[in-house]
């Protein structure tokens, strides 16, 4: 007996970036489903036509919350203050499954003023 998960393609991009941003910066998801390793090669958004771009190819149930570092957790996104944000989650269900994701801040550099 196996228990057959149902999954389908998911992809994610970041729609937007503070200024603040540092150039040449990598991306990473990280979350429940890759134990929050912050720097997973697997999970590395790439830059296709100009836009921060992830493809999960067996998105499912298992994929419940998530966030986005530049590599380690010193350099995770926040709010527009710099703040840390809470886990976000995953909705089940995307428009054309296509998740975008609207980056304000990092905790790691001074907020855009």
């Amino acid at each position: 007996w196996v228990d057959y998960k149902s999954s389908r393609k998911l992809v994610v991009v970041i729609q937007s970036l503070p200024v603040n941003t540092p150039p040449q910066s990598i991306f990473y998801l990280t979350g429940n489903f890759n134990g929050w390793n912050a720097n997973d090669n697997q999970y590395r958004f790439k830059n296709l036509q100009g836009k921060h771009t992830l493809v999960i190819p067996n998105f499912n149930e298992d994929y419940s919350e998530y966030k986005v570092t530049r590599g380690s957790w010193s350099r995770e996104f926040a709010n527009k203050n710099g703040h840390v944000l809470p886990n976000q989650s995953f909705k089940l269900s995307y428009p054309n499954d296509t998740m975008y994701i609207k980056i304000t801040g990092w905790v790691d550099t001074p907020p855009d003023r």
